[in-house]
């Protein structure tokens, strides 16, 4: 991003798989650069509904502990939208097509993730594609992590 932008050239938004939506250290220089981003996310990722400030504090005195932990137990991105009041999702029309307009619906939440020491509020949107439904798996989710100048 930083020689694109030595470059001259000009965008908005950085957009990525959940390949680099998940390297944090990648994610947190957008940030410092002020890059907004939208990062798909996999589903297995852990998040906090609530902020969750690390420790190093051992459970018995004596040593600390050598990496820090979350002060409160962490989710899984999709047992954290399975969860989530149904009243909550809402509808949102995408594109259209030759046999109507595609609809999917979405659900936009503040979460917190962590990396090593370091906590972040950041945007977590879970959208499902009705079309993309299996009878017996549910709906699929795509689940996506973004942040913005804006915060």
């Amino acid at each position: 991003m930083r020689h694109q932008r030595a470059l001259g050239t000009r965008f908005d938004i950085v957009s990525m798989d959940s390949g680099y939506g998940s390297d944090a250290a990648f994610l947190r220089a957008l940030q410092r650069d002020g890059e907004t981003y939208v990062a798909e996310v996999h589903s297995n990722q852990l998040i906090w509904s609530e902020s969750s400030w690390p420790h190093r504090r051992a459970k018995r005195s004596g040593k600390p502990l050598k990496q820090a932990q979350a002060s409160q137990p962490a989710q899984r991105v999709d047992d954290f939208s399975q969860v989530q009041d149904e009243l909550d999702w809402r509808g949102l029309k995408v594109r259209d097509s030759d046999q109507g307009w595609v609809e999917v619906n979405y659900l936009a939440r503040r979460i917190w993730t962590m990396h090593e020491e370091d906590a972040q509020l950041q945007w977590l949107l879970i959208w499902e594609d009705p079309a993309e439904s299996a009878p017996t798996s549910g709906p699929a989710k795509t689940l996506t992590k973004c942040q913005s100048r804006d915060g």
